[in-house]
């Protein structure tokens, strides 16, 4: 994790390597709590959406990062504030916008959205960045994608469960 997250640290400028970074941590994180939280300590939430940041254009590192915070936050509610803390959700959003024809990165948007929205705050946070318009977004634009249609439904079902919808958005 501390090889990858100094990869990360020393090649903010290069694609491929933010890229393969992000996939190398998603790998090492996937149903492993212990590597999670090394990831906590190191300050990869942060490093990722970093990443997502300096290369808003690069689908393939948008996707990648945000597979791999979709990893880090499941289960893990430090790894979600920090998420949130280094604005992850407002990242997350802009990635489906900027890249709507990528099912993948549809699919792994809605994940993380799922995972991210799980209080009011947080929910209330999501809205004002548009993420229900996003989540709506893929489901509209991929609506022959079993799994963009599984992950939009349950990020809305998280998303309207316990918090006030303004009206114009339930259409």
């Amino acid at each position: 994790i501390k090889a990858t997250l100094a990869a990360m640290l020393s090649y903010t400028t290069n694609v491929a390597v933010l890229e393969q970074a992000c996939h190398a941590l998603t790998m090492m994180c996937r149903s492993h709590d212990v590597n999670k939280t090394r990831c906590t300590n190191a300050g990869v939430v942060e490093a990722v959406t970093d990443s997502m940041l300096a290369h808003k254009g690069s689908q393939a590192v948008q996707l990648r990062a945000l597979m791999a915070l979709e990893e880090l936050c499941d289960s893990n509610e430090e790894n979600r504030t920090r998420a949130l803390s280094a604005g992850g959700i407002e990242s997350s959003v802009a990635a489906m916008i900027a890249h709507g024809g990528s099912e993948s990165l549809q699919h792994f948007g809605c994940r993380f959205i799922r995972h991210l929205c799980i209080e009011g705050a947080t929910k209330t946070r999501a809205m004002k960045a548009g993420a229900i318009q996003a989540v709506v977004s893929a489901l509209r634009g991929h609506s022959g994608s079993p799994s963009v249609q599984q992950w939009g439904c349950r990020a809305l079902i998280n998303l309207n469960n316990d918090s006030k919808v303004p009206e114009n958005l339930i259409q």
